[in-house]
């Protein structure tokens, strides 16, 4: 049997990107022209005791293991490696030797990360990037049905948090939208949905509006400020513009 893999420039992929210590990663070669005769792994240089395993597509079976083999790792014939049951001592640099139309050598260091445990801690989920005034906002956990609500905040109102089913005294809103938990444990985990309700997305940096959205205040103004200025008013049953009014800043 021979493996067929299309031309390109040729790389190490890690999936996932961040391995933790008791998962699994798989080094996946991509690029890799022509047919895949035979393939060897490797940790460190390229010398044969430092060999993992050498694979044969076309052998039964295709395995051979060299003298860093353990029973964690798993070859295939597209030139992959899967390592399973992370530890540190995976950590290190990896390289594959390729036989297809040309040898080719390539390397990547792996590196494996701890889960961290914020049991006891505390954590800040922060919106970004919101555009307008926010009006309101309420904090889920799983689906946005009423049952799954934790509060619902209006900045406006005092007080401006409205519990709502599961609402505990872990948790604290802030006016921009955020949701602070305090000693996080295990019934904590979850997905957490935040529906925000804001207001006049066109009015730019440095720009007021009054609470009755009659009046425009500026705290600064320069020459790009220049030019026609109107209002309008919508409501259900109609539609208005004011005549333009012309500013020119000198």
């Amino acid at each position: 049997m021979w493996m067929d893999v299309a031309s390109g420039m040729m790389s190490i992929q890690l999936t996932p990107q961040n391995p933790i210590i008791g998962g699994s990663v798989t080094l996946s070669v991509i690029g890799i022209t022509g047919r895949i005769q035979t393939f060897s792994w490797f940790k460190g240089s390229t010398d044969g005791n430092n060999q993992f395993l050498a694979y044969f597509p076309g052998q039964n079976p295709p395995l051979t293991p060299g003298p860093l083999y353990h029973n964690r790792l798993e070859a295939f014939p597209d030139g992959s490696l899967r390592i399973s049951k992370l530890n540190r001592s995976d950590e290190g640099s990896y390289t594959v030797r390729i036989q297809a139309d040309k040898q080719s050598e390539i390397s990547v260091d792996l590196k494996i990360y701890e889960t961290i445990q914020l049991s006891g801690g505390s954590v800040t989920l922060s919106v970004i990037g919101i555009t307008g005034r926010i009006q309101t906002f309420s904090w889920f956990k799983g689906p946005t049905d009423n049952i799954n609500q934790f509060l619902a905040y209006f900045p406006g109102q005092n007080p401006p948090l409205t519990p709502g089913p599961l609402y505990h005294n872990r948790l604290e809103a802030f006016p921009d939208g955020s949701l602070r938990i305090s000693n996080l444990n295990r019934s904590d985990e979850g997905s957490y949905i935040v529906k925000i309700k804001a207001k006049n997305p066109w009015v730019p940096f440095g720009v007021t509006l009054s609470p009755n959205n009659r009046t425009v205040s500026f705290s600064r103004i320069n020459r790009s400020d220049s030019g026609n200025y109107m209002c309008r008013a919508i409501n259900l049953v109609d539609k208005k513009i004011s005549v333009p009014i012309k500013i020119t800043v000198a």
